[in-house]
């Protein structure tokens, strides 16, 4: 019993690094802690537009909303996009990260039977 738990101590302490670093393609080499994403956070969400206090009579009133209006839908669009590819990454590092935790209980109950069967 002494040495089955000797063993699954040792299995514990050194085994998982070594797995990470063998099993994952995008890590060369043997790690303690696993890496944190990658991805570029999306900006802050725009303003929002200020309200039209002007006369619509007044032309240049009217040209001026026109314009801010016009700059606000872009920063939208900007905003939706760069958080779309921000989801978009983050759903990757954590569909990699599931697939390694998959691989390192695999090799982790494979060694405890090792263990238990000695």
């Amino acid at each position: 019993m002494n040495r089955q738990l000797i063993m699954l101590m040792f299995v514990l302490t050194f085994f998982p690094p070594v797995v990470i670093a063998a099993e994952t393609g995008g890590l060369k080499s043997v790690i303690s802690e696993y890496p944190s994403h990658n991805c570029s956070l999306p900006p802050p969400k725009p303003d929002e537009l200020g309200l039209f206090g002007g006369d619509e009579s007044k032309e240049q009133d009217v040209v001026n909303y026109n314009s801010e209006l016009a700059d606000y839908n872009s920063k939208v669009d900007d905003y939706n996009s760069q958080t779309k590819s921000y989801r978009k990454c983050i759903k990757e590092y954590i569909r990699n990260a599931n697939s390694d935790m998959r691989k390192i209980n695999e090799k982790l109950n494979e060694a405890i039977k090792e263990a238990n069967s000695q």
